[in-house]
């Protein structure tokens, strides 16, 4: 079974939002957005991202069954930089490749996940700080860029999208929102039940990205604490808030799927966070204002 970089990349911060009840571990596991069940550590982290059922370890990913050996230059995103066990070290690590941090292709942007309660998304230093192991780049075979073999592209009879299904959505949802229909969707990605969609699930549509809908808070306000200043909209107070506030909030929350209670708190805040690292903005804290509600739609 294959994924697509979209696929992976929309799986990045699941576990920063979804957090093991354990943190790190060797020996627990947590669901993915498919579902299944992946082991808490940095080989089980690569495995959610990439959909490997099973949650390989370092050891096994090097088997040719799930990857092959790549130079440095062709290092792309979806790749992955790892060690395996050896002489002196018990156990193997591996991150996954995102971009290269300099032209000089000395330092790289991963993601990895081996130690905390939670995945990183750092720089490393090309292959990986040194510590005694001996760091490979590596595809793997599950991951598919999207690239055609034939050079030349048809010209597609319409315009075309994609969309990654999150927490609550619906067939008919989605299908309304981009102005085409159920028939076609299920159609265009070969769904047989349109009833049942995974989280987390690619979908290709036959029409046009919505645009960013607008803002619903005034100039200056935001969604945040309800121990903020008077523009800290928290949703705990209906009463006091314009209509449409609250509906607002629900829609930034369905888009990032969390739960949709109107209500911020300590789940808005670390999906408000996890996104505006992830999209390298400026704020970093777990408020949602203009630019993290952008940053959801784009």
């Amino acid at each position: 079974m294959s994924v697509t970089v979209a696929t992976v990349r929309s799986r990045l911060d699941y576990w920063n939002v979804h957090r093991p009840p354990n943190g790190y571990s060797q020996s627990t596991y947590s669901k993915g957005p498919d579902g299944n069940l992946y082991r808490n550590d940095c080989s089980g982290y690569v495995s959610m991202l990439a959909g490997l059922t099973g949650s390989p370890n370092t050891g096994m990913l090097v088997w040719d069954t799930f990857s092959k050996p790549i130079g440095k230059d062709d290092l792309r995103f979806g790749d992955i930089v790892i060690a395996v066990a050896s002489a002196g070290h018990s156990s193997g690590h591996v991150i996954m490749f995102d971009r290269w941090a300099d032209a000089s292709r000395t330092h790289y942007v991963g993601h990895d996940f081996g130690y905390g309660d939670q995945p990183h998304h750092t720089t490393h230093v090309y292959p990986y700080e040194p510590d005694g192991r001996t760091f490979k780049p590596r595809r793997l075979l599950a991951v598919v860029q999207g690239e055609a073999p034939n050079p030349v592209k048809p010209k597609p009879a319409t315009p075309t999208s994609t969309y990654t299904v999150k927490s609550g959505d619906t067939l008919s949802a989605i299908a309304a929102r981009y102005g085409t229909s159920v028939a076609a969707i299920a159609s265009l990605n070969g769904i047989k039940n349109p009833d049942v969609i995974g989280v987390g699930q690619v979908l290709r549509l036959a029409g046009t990205a919505p645009k960013i809908p607008a803002y619903p808070l005034p100039a200056g306000y935001y969604y945040g604490p309800a121990s903020g200043p008077n523009e800290s909209v928290s949703g705990k107070y209906p009463h006091n808030y314009q209509p449409g506030w609250i509906d607002g909030l629900k829609r930034w929350q369905r888009q990032m799927g969390i739960t949709a209670d109107g209500v911020w708190g300590l789940q808005t805040a670390a999906a408000s966070k996890a996104l505006k690292k992830r999209k390298g903005l400026k704020s970093r804290d777990g408020n949602v204002g203009r630019q993290a509600w952008k940053a959801a739609f784009e």
